[in-house]
């Protein structure tokens, strides 16, 4: 079962040469904009990849020992990593090194594979289709048969480009800043492509521009709803990209398979049908956006263990 689900952000305080934990995973998540100055709330793992090695060994070492706190056998097991679909090897080495104290084996997966996985696509050498994963810090477009990526395009940002959206448009349009916690939230309250939340109003606390004063402004979905083009802009403009690159033979076998759709930001009402108008795809969601890709890796490793053909590549190759 699941034993651990946090954000990857962390907070720290430096004492001396050390770095102190103050918080970390949603606890410091929820300190982001509301931290005293001695502390530094960061992602060292974001859209670029690692960003922050000694904050990631920090922040990774904490969930392997809360994981293993649960369950003491699981030290030294093989580890599935899922990884962005163009992840270099620079990066691959670095994430080895944060977790090999950890691990018997480590081994890689790219998202789109470990999507199609957990969510029971891949059974054999024939099945597969186009898998859009629409991540926090990424988007991900692959068309895949029997585990091997045939085609893909990476967008680097993510649902992350919404918050921001969200929080330059109260900036600009009212005069007042909000957090990226504030911003996040509203995007879950108020955003969808249909207008779903047209009607929908919340109000917010924020600080002034200018003055720095506490104030409340009404915000509602259709506001929100049109700063969302450029990103469903970008989606269609990377499935057809993909398509593309895709050769003739096998946009005949995405036609047949039809696109899975993954990842946070992949619930956004209306989503699913903008794609299916768009890009005239059989297209649906999968059923569980946000765990499809750990519910898929797990399902790799179960695979490795009884010998048979991986999904994996050993991160030692």
């Amino acid at each position: 079962g699941l034993l651990l689900q946090e954000p990857t952000i962390i907070a720290l305080k430096k004492d001396g040469k050390e770095l102190e934990v103050i918080a970390w995973g949603l606890e410091a998540k929820l300190m982001v904009g509301r931290h005293p100055k001695e502390v530094a709330v960061v992602r060292p793992i974001n859209e670029e990849g690692i960003v922050k090695r000694e904050e990631a060994q920090i922040l990774i070492d904490l969930f392997f020992k809360e994981v293993i706190g649960k369950v003491p056998s699981l030290l030294k097991h093989n580890v599935g990593v899922v990884i962005p679909l163009f992840y270099t090897s620079v990066q691959k080495e670095i994430l080895k090194e944060i977790i090999d104290p950890f691990a018997r084996e480590i081994y890689f997966i790219p998202s789109p594979t470990a999507i199609a996985l957990g969510n029971g696509v891949l059974k054999s050498e024939k099945d597969g289709g186009m898998v859009i994963n629409v991540g926090a810090s990424r988007i991900e477009i692959a068309v895949i048969k029997g585990g091997e990526i045939i085609a893909g395009v990476e967008i680097k940002g993510g649902s992350f480009k919404i918050d921001r959206a969200i929080a330059a448009y109260i900036k600009d349009h009212y005069g007042v800043l909000i957090g990226e916690s504030m911003a996040e939230d509203i995007k879950l309250t108020l955003a969808s492509v249909n207008g779903t939340y047209d009607n929908k109003s919340v109000s917010v606390w924020g600080k002034k521009l200018i003055s720095g004063e506490a104030v409340r402004i009404t915000l509602t979905g259709a506001e929100i709803k049109s700063l969302l083009t450029p990103f469903i802009v970008e989606i269609i403009t990377a499935i057809k990209e993909t398509l593309e690159k895709t050769p003739a033979v096998m946009v005949d076998y995405v036609l047949e398979k039809g696109v899975i759709l993954s990842g946070a930001a992949s619930q956004l009402p209306g989503l699913v049908e903008v794609i299916k108008e768009e890009i005239m795809l059989n297209t649906h969601l999968v059923s569980e956006p946000i765990l499809c890709a750990v519910k898929g890796a797990a399902k790799g490793l179960e695979i490795l263990r009884q010998g048979a053909d991986t999904y994996f590549e050993a991160a030692g190759m």
